[in-house]
């Protein structure tokens, strides 16, 4: 969303690229890939300014015709001579100014004559095709009978460019199109945003990958946002100050971006998804594992899900995705060990969570990599399990977790603070909340009843969302686990002992009096029990 032009403000001053590495690459190729997005999104903002160098062509046919008007055809012209003579003067000036324009505009033309949009479509022409020069020449005689002719011609193929000349043609192509930015916006940069990094676990790799791309960085006005995984980033913070390596060296910060927390996932999903209830988005949080675009997936499969098993309770859903989801992850795990002694053993299991426990434990293999597949799959499974408790057998129990008894007073939020209710008749019950009533609906809900100056009123809030950091906060380890379920199997069997001892006597306790404020008030918790 940093990079994407589709999400830039109205007002933003950046222009913005965005381009995705892919997992095996050759430098050569993913440099002519990030080349020709530029010279596409150049050419796609110049055109429409040239869309707008037919208003001078216009004035000047406008003024020509204005003037032939009065001077070819007197007869039907304006008998005044004052009007004729401001007729024409009217002309003369469209036509001057249209001339003029144009001439300006050419000679601010760079590039022996060309703008940027055609320097782009000359770079798109020449990271794309081959081109062909062909030149030829032809003499010949005729006469008594006696005819003489003679040909020679000449061919030329361009080669395609070396990967130095296309870094230098590259950096100056960025090098002018920052410059025609600048004088458009004064402020504004060219930010390149290379994403699908991450997905190149090995930081062996991911360093080869800067090392052969490290020629195109360092030009002015020009920011470079590259996303590494976690795996690359702690091999750079593990290692002793005085070692450089090729991340640390190239670019400027190192930035870790923490896992999205559940007040941001539930807002992101609320604007895709309307409706879907509370306990559903801290299932949509829990599986996503804080991953912004895994998040949309898992909203996704949950509404598939309710077509698939034509229920809609959160412990039917739940079961349903969690184990279709463990089975797609088992299996990928497995099928490079399908030929191996032992194996076949783990291939048919049963759908509960606890019978590839216990045949986890019960298999010895001497092979290293199913060994550490099957130690991969063990954690998966205890994690899968875990959710599996928390949202199909205790759904009710998470269900409670977002809505207080009513003899609870309202958590001590500013906003809360700011609530009037009232009567508003017929047994309806209204609140105001800065200057604005909201009364019961037909279907038991709020609507404004007032307009504000500014427009429409907005939603009232929902005192649910007051809840939300607590929540997140004791989910917090599940998520880390089930981020690592299936990968990281120390790191997923830490976390599920964190997201356990948080439970303390059996129970973890959620207490939405204490949101938002610096101390708590009495009154009774709500509690999701965790065995």
């Amino acid at each position: 969303m940093l990079c994407s032009p589709e999400y830039a403000s109205p007002g933003s001053p950046d222009l913005r690229v965005l381009v995705s590495a892919p997992v095996d690459y050759d430098a050569r190729d993913f440099l002519i890939h990030v080349y020709l997005r530029l010279c596409e999104t150049v050419r796609d903002l110049t055109g429409r300014r040239r869309r707008l160098r037919i208003v001078p062509a216009l004035s000047v046919l406008a003024g020509l015709a204005l003037v032939g008007w009065q001077l070819g055809w007197p007869e039907v012209a304006p008998p005044r001579p004052t009007v004729r003579e401001g007729l024409l003067a009217l002309g003369v000036a469209l036509v001057a100014a249209g001339l003029g324009y144009r001439r300006l505009v050419r000679r601010r033309a760079d590039d022996r004559g060309r703008s940027l949009a055609e320097r782009a479509r000359h770079r798109l022409e020449q990271l794309r095709y081959v081109r062909t020069y062909t030149t030829g020449h032809s003499v010949g005689a005729s006469g008594g009978g006696l005819e003489w002719a003679r040909s020679t011609g000449r061919q030329l193929a361009e080669q395609p460019l070396t990967l130095p000349e296309l870094v230098a043609s590259y950096r100056e192509f960025v090098e002018a199109a920052t410059a025609w930015w600048r004088r458009r916006s004064p402020t504004g940069r060219l930010v390149v945003g290379i994403d699908e990094v991450d997905r190149i676990a090995d930081p062996a790799k991911v360093e080869r990958f800067v090392n052969d791309l490290k020629a195109m960085f360092g030009t002015r006005d020009c920011v470079y946002l590259v996303t590494v995984s976690d795996e690359a980033l702690s091999s750079v913070e593990g290692r002793a100050r005085g070692a450089r390596t090729a991340l640390d060296s190239t670019f400027e910060e190192l930035v870790r971006v923490p896992a999205m927390d559940l007040p941001t996932a539930v807002a992101l999903v609320q604007r895709r998804v309307v409706g879907l209830p509370y306990p559903f988005l801290l299932l949509c949080h829990c599986l996503a594992a804080g991953l912004p675009r895994e998040l949309i997936r898992v909203a996704r499969r949950i509404v598939a899900a309710r077509r698939e098993t034509r229920r809609n309770e959160l412990a039917a859903i739940a079961r349903h995705v969690l184990l279709a989801d463990a089975r797609a992850a088992h299996a990928s795990l497995l099928s490079p060990f399908a030929a191996v002694p032992g194996a076949d053993a783990l291939l048919a299991l049963p759908d509960g969570a606890a019978g590839p426990a216990d045949v986890l434990r019960g298999l010895r293999t001497d092979e290293p990599e199913l060994a550490a597949a099957v130690d991969r799959l063990d954690a998966g499974w205890r994690v899968t399990a875990t959710l599996l408790d928390v949202f199909s057998r205790r759904a009710d129990e998470v269900a409670a977790l977002f809505a207080a008894p009513p003899e609870t007073p309202p958590p001590a939020d500013p906003w809360l603070s700011a609530l009037r209710p009232y009567e508003a008749g017929e047994g309806r019950i209204g609140f105001s909340y800065n200057g604005i009533r909201y009364e019961q609906d037909a279907s038991g809900g709020y609507v404004g009843v007032d307009e504000a100056e500014s427009g429409p009123p907005p939603p009232p809030p929902d005192p649910r969302t007051a809840l939300l950091p607590a929540i997140g906060e004791l989910f917090e380890p599940l998520v880390a686990a089930r981020d690592a379920a299936w990968r990281q199997p120390d790191r997923a069997r830490d976390a599920l002992a964190r997201f356990t001892d948080r439970a303390g006597s059996g129970a973890l306790r959620v207490d939405p009096r204490s949101v938002g404020t610096q101390g708590k008030r009495e009154g009774p918790p709500v509690v999701l029990p965790v065995p």
